[in-house]
């Protein structure tokens, strides 16, 4: 059971004294994490501290194990660091907040948790704190009638010019322009129903393309390293009534499975699609999910199987047409004498798709 911490305990923690480890573990609310006395992380401010006579105890209580002194009996796993890493940033998005800080509040170092967040989610640290950071500015031009400064500061960027860049980098968009554009999608679309598509970016080692998702599931995946321009295109072309919403939490679970496949740590991806083609274009898309992981059939093999052997072209029109790249693998496709032909992604990106692959 938790109880309040006395002036032994104190001086314990104080002290980093190794005696007293066994004896009680103390848990910092701010960060929800439980050590043991001698923990070489920072002292803590004792009015957010908890004494916890049992490991036990403090789990229940729903604290987390810390890295450093490894208060949970191991090491703890690299993923349930990180997400304490971002529960933290979660929690204090409105703060000035530096890696130091961060990786003091999760009791690491800066370059440790700047590798193994990078390495697990595909972004750095502080980008992700950007990340919430805009999309809690948005919810705030959405829902609000606070002056840009205004919400600038409660998002935790103090310098209103500097918000405004970061802002407009990431949603293209100024805060200003934003608000009005979605007023006046709301205006237009009050009595219209609509489907919303969120998208985000994908950038892992040497990897950078744009995704898209609606609820139903992931609906688009960009070209190697093309610009945002490309998503926009598609949308206005392809789903016209769309509204397109940045939203990197909601395309996280599509990203974090495409990491592991681009990471060679799996050759299936257990994902929900939302195709949206004609009945010809996704009974091809279909054949497409058939073909193995590190195998290629001929646009020919995939004319056959639909029951259309004389549409091959067609059927080299509808490959072109894939809206999900990687998930449909359009990539495993070569022309009948083994060549890399037309693919959206370029020829660079089929190569590089097909290399990975053929590593297995």
């Amino acid at each position: 059971m938790p109880s309040k911490i006395t002036a032994e305990q104190r001086k314990a923690i104080i002290e980093n004294d190794k005696a007293y480890d066994g004896q009680f573990f103390y848990g910092v609310k701010t960060t929800k994490i439980f050590c043991r006395p001698s923990c070489k992380s920072r002292v803590p401010n004792f009015d957010n501290v908890t004494i916890f006579r049992k490991m036990e105890d403090a789990l229940q209580a729903g604290y987390r194990p810390c890295k450093r002194c490894k208060s949970g009996g191991a090491n703890l796993p690299d993923e349930e660091w990180v997400l304490q890493a971002e529960a933290y940033m979660k929690e204090n998005y409105a703060r000035s907040l530096t890696l130091s800080e961060l990786a003091e509040a999760v009791h690491g170092s800066p370059y440790h948790l700047h590798r193994v967040f990078r390495r697990l989610k595909g972004i750095t640290p502080l980008a992700y704190l950007q990340q919430i950071r805009m999309q809690k500015a948005k919810d705030y031009l959405i829902e609000t009638p606070l002056l840009v400064k205004e919400i600038a500061s409660l998002v935790g960027i103090s310098n209103p010019a500097r918000f405004t860049t970061v802002f407009k980098e990431k949603n293209h968009l100024t805060p200003r322009q934003f608000r009005m554009n979605y007023g006046e999608k709301v205006s237009t679309m009050k009595n219209k129903q609509t489907e919303t598509i969120y998208y985000g970016k994908l950038e892992h080692n040497g990897w950078s393309f744009y995704l898209a998702a609606t609820d139903k599931g992931l609906c688009y995946v960009g070209s190697q390293n093309n610009a945002f321009d490309e998503i926009e295109n598609w949308t206005s072309k392809k789903r016209k009534d769309a509204m397109l919403v940045q939203d990197e939490e909601k395309v996280s679970l599509y990203k974090e499975q495409l990491i592991s496949y681009l990471d060679s740590e799996r050759t299936a991806l257990d994902l929900p699609i939302d195709l949206n083609g004609t009945a010809f274009q996704e009974s091809v898309w279909n054949e497409l999910q058939n073909i193995p992981y590190g195998e290629t059939v001929s646009y020919m093999d995939i004319a056959e199987k639909i029951g259309k052997p004389k549409a091959v072209r067609a059927v080299g029109a509808a490959i072109g047409a894939n809206p999900v790249m990687i998930l449909v693998p359009c990539h495993r496709v070569l022309a009948k004498d083994g060549k890399l032909t037309g693919f959206r992604g370029g020829i660079p990106m089929k190569e590089a798709l097909l290399a990975l692959e053929s590593k297995k």
